[in-house]
């Protein structure tokens, strides 16, 4: 169908479209509803080196090994034990993680947890562990030394779900299949007016 002609279809029969889209969003928002909401809060460890000259740059090729470190069992065990974390360090192993923005010194360790305090709790709880087991030498080594810079905030919003991008999934993909049962719709009925039109030709 060309162009022109689908516009003005949709012009004749935007109510089609629109009631689709909204029933594409009340269902797109009623998903997100039905989520069990998730908070996510950070903590933020820096790292430095005393002694040695360039050792900033050590220390920078050595940052993604330090943010693997933040998943093992000598991090996770002492945290979890501190806060008694439901599912223990297992559980939070899979609720963590730790990212080091390039060319940076800092970790960033998150936590994502259905409850918001205790997703604060717990990231704190982990970089505390984290400089905890530096202080007994864990990859690090007496020169290099780490430190909770920033402590985690209380989440105010939940990271998901995001129910606003599923509204708008939910109303574009409505608005989608309104406009293609309107061609298949007039596509069907221009095709029964030829078959009409050939047999009043023939009779």
């Amino acid at each position: 169908m060309e162009l022109d002609r689908l516009l003005r279809l949709i012009g004749r029969r935007w109510w089609i479209v629109l009631i689709v889209a909204i029933l594409g969003g009340a269902i797109g928002y009623g998903s997100a509803a039905l989520q069990t909401p998730r908070y996510k809060a950070e903590a933020t460890v820096l790292f430095l080196d005393h002694t040695r000259e360039n050792g900033s740059e050590d220390l920078l090729r050595r940052m993604p090994t330090f943010a693997a470190l933040t998943g093992t069992g000598a991090i996770l065990d002492r945290a979890a034990q501190r806060l008694n974390y439901p599912g223990g360090a297992k559980a939070l192993r899979a609720n963590t993680t730790a990212a080091n923005p390039e060319n940076t010194l800092v970790l960033t360790i998150a936590v994502t947890d259905v409850r918001p305090a205790r997703a604060a709790e717990a990231a704190d709880a982990v970089a505390d562990s984290f400089s905890a087991e530096n202080d007994q030498g864990i990859g690090l080594g007496d020169r290099t030394s780490s430190t909770v810079v920033q402590r985690a905030e209380l989440p105010g919003a939940p990271e998901s779900p995001l129910v606003a991008m599923f509204l708008a999934i939910g109303v574009v993909a409505g608005a989608v299949l309104g406009i293609i049962a309107l061609m298949i719709e007039t596509a069907f009925r221009n095709g029964r007016h030829t078959v009409t039109a050939e047999r009043s030709v023939r009779m």
